[in-house]
This record gives structure tokens, C-alpha cells and sequence, in this order.
């Protein structure tokens, strides 16, 4: 077995619904790895605004309440909710960063007869160290992004997104069971407490989708 045979895949998850082979569980999970790997695939199967319509029904109403300008979005992909933001005028600049090559190489594909790309800059980043000086954006966003991390690179995520937002961290993420981990891809972490050991005061949380919530964090 190769180095990368024993890494989860996107094909894994693949072969577990076209196939029904079962998923090794044992396998290690590389975000960078799975994201190169599913990048691409992943921006072809896209189809806006469906995919996004949750997301973006929560988000609105929620950043016109805080009312910033700037925002760092964390595990950007191929900025897929970057338009809809923007359109909607509840942000006036947005830093979209991931780890990932292969997604971000998608995103002048997805942007190319957007009106406001002039407003998105894109930055192949991780969140987990960004090298960028504190208190610099208004809001940092992260959507999916962190229930992808392990404990202790979350952790690391928490710490620069804290140190990043001037005043707010939004976040969409899967929350049921602290702690869960059922599949190599997916971890669940009590947010409120590893924002909260950081200083950060809870000011909103609510359920969006099944085991989705929408949580906004404020300095």
C-alpha cells in the first residue's frame, strides 16, 4: 500500500455511494491532500444558488445586523458564497483565503463574469497561521471550514481568527456532539468553548440545517 492508499479520499467517500463499499475509518485524513484531491470535482458538481441557499438566507440578515465592511473568509474554496455577499451589499471587501490550489485555481472559472471580482481578494492562506497583523478585518467568516480540522488544529484556527477580527467571528459549522468524529473528514468541537476560552463573547446561535448552526462571536 502507497503513502497515499492509506490518506482518506474523495474517491472513498465516492466508492462508499456509488459502490457501497464501506469507509476505512482507520485511514488519515490530510485536508490539504483531500481538497487537492476534490477541489475541481467538487466546483464542477456546484450549482448556484441552491447549494448555497441556507447559507446565504442566515448570513444576510445576520452581517446587515453587524454591519461591517471588511471580512477574512477562512476556507474560502472556490468563493462560493463570495457574489451573493457582496450582492447583497452586506460587505463591501472580502479576503477569501484556503489551503487548497486546486480550489482556488476554480475560482476565476466561477468568477469570470462577476461585476465585483475587483472586491475579492483571494490568497492561498492557512487559517491556522496567516501571518497577518492583528485586528486587520472587521469580520472573519469561516463556513464548513473548522468541522474539517482536529482538535488541535482547530484550536490553532480559533487563535487566528480571534487575533484577525477587529470585532466579530461568524461561523457555519456542523456542532452536534463535542468531540464527534465519525468519519476521517469530519470532526464536531464545542465552539462556545474554545471561543470563549479565547474571550470571545457569544452573541448569537442558531440551527440552520440538519445538525447545522450558525454561530456570531463577538470581541
Amino acid at each position: 500500500m502507497t503513502e497515499n492508499q492509506k490518506l482518506f479520499s474523495v474517491q472513498d467517500l465516492f466508492d462508499n455511494t456509488d459502490k457501497g463499499t464501506p469507509i476505512d475509518i482507520t485511514k488519515d485524513y490530510d485536508p490539504l491532500y483531500f481538497w487537492d484531491d476534490f477541489g475541481d470535482k467538487y466546483f464542477k458538481s456546484f450549482k448556484k444558488p441552491q447549494d448555497m441557499g441556507k447559507f446565504v438566507q442566515a448570513l444576510v440578515p445576520t452581517l446587515k445586523i453587524l454591519n461591517v465592511e471588511t471580512m477574512y473568509d477562512a476556507g474560502c474554496g472556490f468563493c462560493r458564497l463570495e457574489p451573493f455577499l457582496l450582492d447583497a451589499e452586506v460587505i463591501k471587501h472580502i479576503t477569501a483565503v484556503d489551503i487548497s490550489q486546486k480550489q482556488l485555481d476554480c475560482v476565476d472559472e466561477y468568477l469570470k463574469e462577476y461585476k465585483n471580482r475587483d472586491k475579492i481578494e483571494v490568497k492561498k492562506q492557512t487559517i491556522k497561521w496567516s501571518n497577518t497583523p492583528a485586528d486587520s478585518y472587521d469580520c472573519v467568516l469561516s463556513v464548513e471550514c473548522m468541522q474539517h480540522m482536529s482538535l488541535s488544529s482547530a484550536r490553532y484556527a480559533v487563535h487566528e481568527m480571534c487575533k484577525l477580527a477587529k470585532k466579530y467571528v461568524v461561523l457555519i459549522e456542523r456542532f452536534v456532539f463535542d468531540g464527534e468524529h465519525p468519519l476521517p473528514y469530519i470532526w464536531s468541537h464545542n465552539y462556545m468553548k474554545l471561543f470563549g476560552d479565547r474571550g470571545m463573547k457569544l452573541l448569537d446561535g442558531k440551527m440552520i440545517g440538519n445538525g447545522i448552526v450558525l454561530f456570531v462571536f463577538e470581541k
